[in-house]
């Protein structure tokens, strides 16, 4: 039943992400970067109804594999294609340039654009934004791992080193205990992000 109302939860995320690519509510216009934003977008959606589609064959057929092991098959198969190791390093970087734009998005963005927190107290504000920032820049640092795990495989022509969230999590752990707890404590504060802009986000509607 949980892992049903993930799946719901996750195409309902989807959807979003398809019709905020497509309808373009926020607003972004049709020059290059808005373009590029909502092409990001919508390729978040396809992710997503894709991770929607393994909750419920888990939750049908309860259909386990090791963690990890989805990253390794589909990096395997993509070095055999024409250009394979090519297109692993554009998605690599892809990934890094993404989490370095968290990370931007962290320290520099204007988060009262995004959120309507007019409605709550000063205070209120300072820690609700303090919070989105600490957990968009945790989770810039785990997807750039998850790129710099890709563009190892590429370069060893090795699958077995490519990884998702729990190997990049695995790799940051080698930081040591407390930086580790700094990043765990920040993909917490991101979930706290998440809900806030569920509450908060400014939405045009026409």
């Amino acid at each position: 039943m949980l892992l049903g109302l993930i799946a719901l939860g996750l195409v309902g995320y989807a959807a979003w992400r398809i019709v905020d690519g497509i309808a373009d509510p926020e607003g972004r216009g049709t020059k290059a970067k808005g373009i590029a934003l909502r092409i990001g977008s919508v390729g978040r959606g396809v992710i997503h109804l894709a991770l929607a589609y393994s909750a419920v064959k888990l939750a049908l057929w309860q259909q386990t594999k090791e963690s990890g092991s989805t990253q390794v098959e589909w990096t395997a198969k993509v070095m055999k294609w024409p250009g394979g190791v090519y297109i692993l390093w554009a998605v690599a970087g892809g990934l890094l340039g993404y989490g370095g734009w968290q990370l931007y998005k962290a320290f520099k963005a204007k988060l009262a654009k995004q959120l309507d927190l007019g409605s709550c107290s000063s205070g209120t504000r300072r820690w609700l934004v303090g919070i989105s920032r600490f957990g968009i820049a945790a989770r810039g640092i785990v997807i750039g791992t998850v790129g710099i795990l890709l563009g190892r495989a590429a370069s060893h022509h090795n699958p077995s080193e490519a990884g998702g969230t729990k190997k990049s999590l695995h790799e940051l752990f080698e930081l040591g205990r407390w930086p580790f707890l700094a990043i765990a404590l920040g993909l917490i504060a991101y979930g706290v992000y998440e809900l806030v802009e569920a509450r908060y986000r400014r939405i045009r509607v026409e």
